[in-house]
């Protein structure tokens, strides 16, 4: 068998997520999976911001979600704050990948793999000042998310989350 050396392309290092200050998805994402993974980018920085900010409007989350996703994540804003809940620190995005787009009920739908580090994050009871989450919990989670555009904007719909050991 013959040895062919690799083209310089191939052996030039892209940059990791992990070690670049934002997430860089892959190069080779089509306009839409590019999209898409910036949707969900936007989701969890909205999420930071109105569960970090108890005066925050909650109507960014309200409209970058869809169906189920918009019903449960509203919801628990609202209850966390009604007990005086707020977060502190933010959740580290990565996107993993995307699948390629295709159509669902009449809308592009991409789903995007993801994962989360929520090690500096920690939800306070601004009443007594103590900690309300399971010290155990997973602090990295894997998520496929289903970003749908049924018209002109990607809003988040469906999504599966699991605990990870890592991102």
């Amino acid at each position: 068998t013959t040895m062919v050396a690799p083209s310089p392309s191939a052996s030039s290092p892209s940059p990791s997520p992990s070690s670049s200050p934002s997430p860089q998805p892959s190069e080779t994402f089509s306009p839409e999976q590019q999209e898409a993974a910036d949707r969900v980018i936007e989701y969890f920085r909205i999420l930071d911001e109105v569960s970090t900010n108890p005066d925050a409007s909650i109507q960014p989350l309200a409209d970058i979600t869809t169906g189920q996703t918009q019903v449960l994540d509203t919801r628990q804003v609202g209850e966390y704050r009604s007990k005086g809940w707020v977060q502190t620190g933010v959740i580290k995005v990565h996107i993993k990948g995307a699948a390629e787009a295709t159509e669902v009920d009449d809308s592009q739908m991409v789903e995007i793999q993801a994962c989360t580090d929520s090690r500096e994050v920690e939800i306070i009871d601004s009443k007594t000042s103590e900690k309300v989450l399971n010290p155990v919990r997973p602090r990295t989670v894997a998520w496929q998310i289903q970003v749908v555009k049924p018209a002109t904007v990607w809003l988040i719909g469906a999504i599966t989350s699991e605990a990870s050991s890592g991102c």
